[in-house]
């Protein structure tokens, strides 16, 4: 099991969709960003494909990262248990995020569990991926646990 909030919340969409087969089920608390199934957009914000060069550690030596999505990950990712928890008043304008539509968490949320279970429905598959919108919460990780425990503990029951 996985959950992450916010800036784990990111991680954790990333980790799900890169290694489902490590997992039984996650919760995705309030993320500003997550992979999106869109092989339109380079990873981390979508699956295709990226390449880039970085300059690492004390030697600042120039090293090439690619990292080469599988949208099988998100076909996978999409059958598991994963709950994403988002508050109703999480509406803080974000910058634009590539892949993303509109503008806050709770926007970004609802594409996010749109996208995986279209992605499930064109391959005939049933998407396991829901939504839950906590009323009267932002973005505060500690009025968000009780529904984020919840959606473990039914993913640990098996649904």
């Amino acid at each position: 099991m996985l959950y992450g909030h916010s800036a784990g919340g990111q991680f954790a969409s990333r980790y799900v969709v890169k290694h489902p087969d490590r997992l039984r089920g996650a919760v995705i608390g309030s993320a500003g960003i997550y992979a999106m199934p869109d092989p339109t957009v380079e990873w981390p914000n979508g699956s295709a494909p990226v390449n880039k060069t970085v300059y690492w550690g004390p030697s600042k030596e120039p090293q090439a990262i690619s990292v080469r999505p599988d949208l099988n990950g998100w076909l996978k990712a999409s059958a598991l248990p994963i709950t994403v928890v988002v508050g109703m008043d999480d509406t803080e304008p974000q910058k634009k995020r590539a892949g993303h539509d509109g503008s806050t968490r709770l926007e970004f949320a609802r594409q996010w569990v749109t996208s995986m279970n279209k992605l499930a429905e064109r391959r005939r598959k049933k998407g396991q991926v829901r939504l839950v919108v906590v009323e009267g919460v932002g973005h505060d990780s500690a009025k968000l646990t009780p529904a984020a425990q919840e959606a473990l503990a039914e993913a640990l029951d098996g649904g």
